[in-house]
C-alpha cells in the first residue's frame, strides 16, 4: 500500500503526520482478493489521504513559480536594451557634435567623417575644392607642395578660418602636420579663394588631410 515511492501516513495514537517509505526487502506476499480489513480506531499507522492532496497542491505552486519568473524575464530585459539604447546615441552625439574637437585629437579620423559626408563644425559652408599635392625639389630641399581652392557655399559671406594640413599613414597614425591659411580671410555668399602651402622634408608616405581648425 505504501508503493515503491512511499506515502503520507498519520499516526492513529498522536495525529503525527510523515512520509513513510517501504522498507528496503519487501517479503512477497500472496494477497486475496478481498478488501483489507479497516484498522482499529485510535491505533495503528493510516494511510492519510488529505496529506496526499496537500503534497500535489504544493508540487504545482512549486511547477508555476518558474513560469511566473519566466513572465518577469522580458521587462528586465527591456530594460537592458533601453539602457544600452541610450548609451549608443549618446556615444553618436559626442561623435557628431564633438567631431571637431575629434579631428584635432586624432587627424586619422578626418578621412572617416569625409567618407561619411561630415566635415568640421569650424569653416561650416566653406568647401575645399581641386585639391593638388606634387613634391618638388626647391633650392635643394625636398617640399611637398599642396595647393587648392576654397569656396563659399552659404548664402552669408563667411570668414576663412586657419588649415592644418596633415599626413597619415595608413594605419591613421599622424606623421607630420602644420598650419596655414588662405590667400584672403573671408568670403562672400558664393565667392571663392586659392592657397598655397608646403612642408620641407616631408615623410616619404602618407596620405594629406586638410582640415579647418580654430584661430589660436
Amino acid at each position: 500500500m505504501l508503493g515503491s515511492a512511499g506515502r503520507n501516513v498519520r499516526c492513529g495514537s498522536c495525529g503525527h503526520s510523515w512520509h513513510q517509505m517501504p522498507p528496503d526487502e519487501v517479503p512477497e506476499l500472496e494477497l486475496e482478493d478481498e478488501d483489507p480489513p479497516a484498522a482499529e480506531a485510535g491505533a495503528g499507522i493510516r494511510l492519510d489521504p488529505t496529506l496526499d492532496k496537500l503534497d500535489e497542491q504544493r508540487k504545482r505552486v512549486v511547477a508555476r513559480r518558474p513560469a511566473a519568473a519566466a513572465r518577469d524575464r522580458p521587462s528586465a530585459q527591456a530594460v537592458g536594451w533601453f539602457l544600452l539604447l541610450l548609451v549608443v546615441a549618446g556615444l553618436l552625439a559626442g561623435v557628431w557634435f564633438g567631431r571637431e574637437q575629434i579631428m584635432a585629437w586624432a587627424p586619422g579620423t578626418v578621412r572617416f567623417y569625409e567618407m561619411a559626408g561630415l566635415h568640421a563644425l569650424i569653416g561650416d559652408g566653406l568647401e575645399l575644392r581641386d585639391v593638388v599635392s606634387e613634391r618638388r625639389v626647391v633650392e635643394g630641399e625636398s617640399r611637398l607642395v599642396v595647393e587648392g581652392t576654397i569656396v563659399n557655399v552659404s548664402e552669408v559671406a563667411l570668414p576663412i578660418p586657419p588649415i592644418r594640413a596633415s599626413l597619415i599613414d595608413p594605419a591613421g597614425v599622424e606623421l607630420s602636420q602644420w598650419t596655414f591659411g588662405a590667400d584672403s580671410e573671408s568670403l562672400p555668399p558664393g565667392g571663392f579663394t586659392t592657397f598655397q602651402t608646403s612642408a620641407v622634408n616631408p615623410p616619404e608616405a602618407g596620405n594629406l588631410t586638410l582640415v579647418f581648425i580654430e584661430a589660436e
